[in-house]
């Protein structure tokens, strides 16, 4: 009985310390997190070229949603598209991206804000190769994700090995569409 005390105390210790540690860590770190989440002046010309700045569109998330904030993207004193940022969960927690929306209503460009997926098979979704699929796509009928190569103009093949994460970019782009179409367009 003495001994179970000596390593349930032994124990409380090492998990108390480490516990420190991890919330030092967190308190010094949160901020570089938050301002990596946020949209760069690159980013907005890498998902909507014709912007020069953006303006809050006042949308207020809740919990739950996947888009947590609009923006209208400015050029030249008009309305160049939306910028929505979105928050899906992939396959090892939530993807930060934004959807950039052209005026016209296609898809301007899509950005990976920040990810914590699989290096090397979901970490893929970063690459430019794979965000540069969605560009110029239509938001009229929404866009798939397909294993194969593509038959249509709304499909994107997914990454190979990483077909959660290609699926999570997939949701958070529609659920920028979707909220695009309802409450900007204001169709059902």
């Amino acid at each position: 009985m003495k001994e179970n005390l000596k390593l349930g105390f032994k124990l409380f210790i090492i998990t108390a310390v480490a516990g420190l540690f991890l919330g030092i860590a967190n308190e010094l770190t949160k901020d570089i997190i938050v301002e990596n989440s946020k949209l760069k002046k690159e980013d907005l010309k890498y998902i909507l070229p014709e912007a020069e700045s953006i303006k809050d569109y006042g949308y207020v998330a809740t919990e739950d949603s996947i888009v947590k904030e609009v923006f209208e993207a400015i050029g030249t004193d008009e309305i160049k598209g939306y910028v929505i940022k979105v928050a899906p969960k992939g396959f090892n927690g939530s993807l930060d991206m934004v959807v950039g929306i052209e005026k016209n209503g296609a898809v301007g460009g899509i950005k990976i804000l920040s990810q914590s997926e699989t290096p090397g098979l979901g970490a893929k979704i970063e690459e430019e190769n794979f965000q540069d699929k969605f560009k110029g796509l239509s938001t009229k009928d929404g866009i798939r994700i397909v294993k194969t190569i593509p038959n249509n103009n709304n499909e994107i093949q997914c990454i190979t090995g990483a077909t959660i994460s290609s699926n999570a970019v997939n949701t958070g782009v529609n659920e920028a569409i979707n909220f695009y179409k309802k409450n900007i367009l204001g169709k059902e």
